[in-house]
């Protein structure tokens, strides 16, 4: 009785680690896929900086990011943050000119 039991702990246990194996490797497998997928597209920089200028007035930042992930699937966070990053930079030069043509 007491090593069916020992027995049956020690399938279990070998079976969950075949499961863990299984899953870990079709998560590795998935994210070489989706990294393959999102190499396939190419976004405009400069399109995605001219609408985080038009979005960034009105909305905070992170709103911004989200937008431009949505308006443009897949874009990643990396990607959209950067071009909301140069986004404002643009609007702060443009500000700070327009503060130093007034005086």
């Amino acid at each position: 009785m007491r090593q069916e039991r020992k027995f049956a702990v020690m399938m279990y246990a070998y079976l969950m680690g075949l499961m863990l194996a299984a899953v870990l490797v079709i998560n590795f497998q998935l994210s070489k896929e989706n990294k393959r997928m999102k190499a396939m597209f190419h976004f405009d920089d400069k399109e995605l900086v001219e609408e985080a200028k038009k979005l960034l007035p009105t909305n905070h930042p992170t709103a911004v990011v989200l937008a431009l992930r949505e308006n443009h699937f897949p874009l990643g966070m990396v990607e959209a943050k950067g071009a909301v990053n140069e986004a404002t930079k643009q609007l702060n030069t443009e500000i700070s000119a327009e503060n130093n043509s007034k005086h």
